[in-house]
């Protein structure tokens, strides 16, 4: 069954929003949505402390955000596997 919304979805895993991170993160998300596809950004309440990261989600309509439950250390790698879980 297709959700309402069929555009392709983009996950994007960023727990962490230090420094460059954000900016990149706003590259990577803008050009998702000028493609015309919704990006899930999947990171924590922390992360979102990130000016730019507030921004990003209230600036696009094809932005969806997920609250990851995780407190690892910063630059802690607990794997992709473990992080999509």
């Amino acid at each position: 069954m297709l959700a309402a919304d069929s555009r392709p979805r983009i996950l994007i895993l960023e727990p962490h929003a230090p420094g460059h991170h954000a900016t990149y993160l706003r590259w990577v998300v803008e050009a998702i949505v000028e493609r015309g596809w919704v990006a899930v950004v999947a990171t924590t309440d922390k992360a979102l402390e990130h000016p730019l990261l507030r921004d990003l989600v209230r600036a696009h309509e094809g932005v969806e955000l997920r609250i990851i439950d995780a407190e690892w250390p910063a630059g802690a790698v607990q794997g992709r596997l473990q992080m999509i879980r």
